[in-house]
């Protein structure tokens, strides 16, 4: 099944062969050296399902979450778990850019990269973008995103050596935010170029490093109009006390770890279909005395659109809030925002956005503690990444 694996391109094959081979990894039916050839095959695809590509997701993304989520085994020896970390270490992630359609030439635009992977804990990685073709980003834009470096934020610790298996290193998906700047009135279509670079340090098993890298790219298609959508301020007792209740969970926080903090909220709490028209763009703050010590921008749709979320980190006080405690000095704050509210409104060109919650809600800020290291948390749906070169609207302490 594994040498057909390749051809499995029909209807039939392509249903059967994939699900097969992953139900097989899942029940830890299979030999070190069968799941070695899977992991080698999964790592190089096949002419017409390359690695990191919308084909490849659809025949072996399936198949990596199995060997993901089932190894190593108790009797797997360091040889393998090593040569299996190589080959994973070297598969590109898959980028899928989520880009507002419509747009105009007054606000800046910001397009968010959902970045899904399946490196082994120990890998260190970087992304950031390299090039951008027949999109009119200025000189000065261009020039700030070729040096803005993403790095997964977690110690390079070899499964072998951690013993944790990777479905609880890899995570879920994250959110990349890509200013692209102001960009004049026109339609444009184009790409974005995303260089990824991939190390698996080397250990004292292990005395070579082993490192991979790509690049990729993304379509963007955009029509950028000359003035901003008009969107109706929107606010009421019920509308914000719905908002209230999605932030209400306040700020998870752990001991150690580079990435420490992280505000927990609940998108579902807009769902009505009441809210299918409203755009929520906010600015979220945990304020000590009214003083900003982290604010995230975030945005989604009411009603069923609660589920395509974009967030950027805008500043981050680490030390003040490793010390914050609720002693009435300390408060979260969710302020309605127009121009965060368009980001969503581009996304549904089909199912128009009319209007913008406008309102502003505080209240005192809940701190929820957790074990261990943030980074090791594969249902934390929060910052995972850092921004290794930050611009000068990210403020972020150093630990």
């Amino acid at each position: 099944m594994i040498l057909i694996l390749p051809w499995s391109d029909d209807g039939e094959t392509l249903r059967e062969i994939p699900t097969y081979l992953a139900s097989r990894l899942s029940s830890v039916d299979m030999s070190d050296a069968n799941r070695m050839r899977l992991i080698n095959q999964c790592a190089s695809g096949d002419s017409l399902a390359p690695p990191g590509s919308v084909r490849w997701i659809e025949k072996y993304a399936g198949i990596a979450d199995k060997i993901d989520s089932s190894f190593p085994g108790v009797d797997t020896d360091t040889a393998t778990i090593h040569e299996c970390e190589k080959a994973m270490n070297s598969m590109p992630p898959f980028l899928h850019l989520e880009a507002p359609t419509t747009w105009n030439s007054v606000e800046p635009l910001v397009a968010i990269v959902q970045v899904e992977n399946w490196w082994p804990y120990a890998s260190e990685i970087k992304l950031r973008v390299v090039g951008i073709n027949t999109i009119p980003v200025g000189a000065s834009d261009m020039d700030r995103l070729k040096h803005e470096v993403w790095e997964r934020a977690n110690p390079a610790i070899s499964t072998a050596v951690s013993g944790k298996p990777w479905k609880d290193s890899r995570g879920l998906p994250t959110l990349i935010p890509i200013h692209l700047g102001q960009l004049s009135a026109g339609t444009y279509s184009g790409e974005i170029l995303f260089e990824w670079d991939a190390t698996l340090p080397a250990t004292a098993d292990s005395p070579i490093e082993s490192n991979a890298k790509g690049v990729i790219t993304i379509p963007i298609s955009i029509d950028v109009l000359p003035t901003a959508l008009a969107l109706t301020p929107v606010s009421t007792p019920a509308i914000d006390e719905l908002v209230k209740e999605a932030f209400e969970p306040g700020m998870l926080r752990w001991p150690t770890g580079r990435v420490r903090h992280a505000f927990s909220y609940l998108p579902y709490k807009t769902s009505s279909t009441e809210l299918e028209s409203c755009a929520f763009g906010m600015i979220v703050e945990a304020l000590q005395d009214g003083v900003p010590r982290r604010r995230l921008n975030l945005w989604w749709r009411g009603g069923r659109g609660g589920s395509r979320t974009g967030w950027e980190i805008q500043m981050e006080d680490q030390k003040a809030l490793d010390i914050a405690v609720q002693d009435g000095h300390w408060s979260m704050r969710i302020r309605g925002d127009e121009t965060l509210a368009r980001r969503v409104a581009g996304m549904y060109g089909t199912a128009p956005v009319t209007q913008w919650w406008s309102g502003t809600v505080e209240f005192p800020l809940t701190i929820s503690e957790r074990s261990g290291d943030r980074t090791f948390s594969r249902s934390d749906r929060g910052r995972v990444w850092v921004l290794q070169e930050p611009n000068d609207t990210v403020k972020i302490k150093p630990d």
